[in-house]
């Protein structure tokens, strides 16, 4: 047990492959917990490295075939199925619509609520492999391969850009334009306490392009479609966040203060007045590609969920 005593501590490895030999440790720590900042990480090393073979610290250099070990909590879930709803299915794809508030890979190597995981246990199946990701409150589609060639044939083809992505998103204010194109580059927000949070960064960030289209205009608010032609990191939150328009429910984009105040106090009356949703109205309402196999031009849509309906309907 953990000095605490409430959960129980295992052994987890990390093995380094030959495209991260010559990483320092930290730098290999990264690649494996993205969502943990540099001290953070730092902290891990520290406290929860495990010492084997060799002795490692915060700058050793990696080589291939390390296993570096870690002690990490054992947190169990409790198993809540919840339906899902299956857009399109074959013997090489399955694609579904995600419902808000789920992750689609927990960060907890003991989780069981997760989009894939749920998905496994209701298919009785292991051989389902998420092709892209999606973020927890963003709602929508999100395509899957039923095998690790699938997988590998999808990867290269969102890397290539032969997958095209529509969202829909609600922002606050009226926007002027019936269209336009963010062309504005991204990077880690580094003045940031948000340690997932990403920013428009003109001199050292990554190309981003993320065109956008009017769908309504409402009473202070626009319903948008969004298509990104760059995969970043919160690209769409970012970007209309950039040029005044954030998401109705950002906590992060509109001011990362609210954010601060949730993961103090939670989702409280206070933050409901500021921010009218509890999640950030977002929705992956399109994806247009090339089956793997058939070579057959895809296009599925999924339906809005019922807050965004709701939340329309009331303005």
């Amino acid at each position: 047990m953990n000095n605490s005593g409430q959960f129980e501590q295992v052994e987890v490895p990390f093995r380094v492959e030959p495209h991260h030999s010559g990483l320092r440790l930290d730098e290999f720590m990264k690649t494996r917990l993205p969502r943990y900042s540099r001290n953070e990480i730092h902290n891990i090393i520290a406290t929860r490295l495990v010492q084997k073979d060799r002795k490692l610290k915060k700058g050793s250099i990696v080589r291939t075939s390390d296993e570096v070990v870690f002690l990490y909590d054992k947190k169990e879930e409790v198993v809540q199925d919840v339906d899902i709803p299956v857009l399109y299915e074959d013997d090489h794809l399955l694609i579904v619509n995600k419902p808000p508030d789920m992750s689609v890979h927990s960060t907890n190597p003991w989780g069981k609520n997760d989009l894939i995981q749920q998905l496994r246990r209701q298919r009785n199946s292991r051989e389902l492999y998420l092709a892209h990701r999606i973020d927890r409150e963003t709602s929508g589609i999100v395509l899957i391969a039923r095998s690790t060639a699938i997988a590998r044939k999808l990867g290269e083809a969102f890397v290539g850009r032969k997958i095209e992505k529509e969202y829909t998103a609600l922002v606050f204010g009226v926007m002027a334009h019936d269209n336009g194109v963010i062309d504005l580059p991204i990077s880690g927000d580094e003045k940031s306490v948000v340690r997932v949070k990403m920013t428009t960064d003109i001199e050292s960030g990554a190309p981003s392009v993320t065109e956008y289209t009017v769908l309504k205009r409402l009473n202070g608010f626009t319903m948008v479609n969004a298509r990104p032609k760059t995969g970043r990191q919160h690209q769409i939150r970012v970007h209309l966040s950039a040029i005044g328009h954030p998401l109705v429910g950002d906590k992060i984009y509109k001011d990362e203060k609210l954010f601060l105040r949730f993961i103090k106090d939670g989702f409280t009356d206070e933050l409901k007045k500021e921010l009218l949703l509890p999640r950030h109205a977002l929705h992956a309402s399109t994806l247009s590609f090339k089956h793997p196999i058939s070579g057959i031009t895809l296009k599925i849509e999924a339906e809005m969920p019922e807050d965004l309906r709701l939340f329309i309907k009331n303005r």
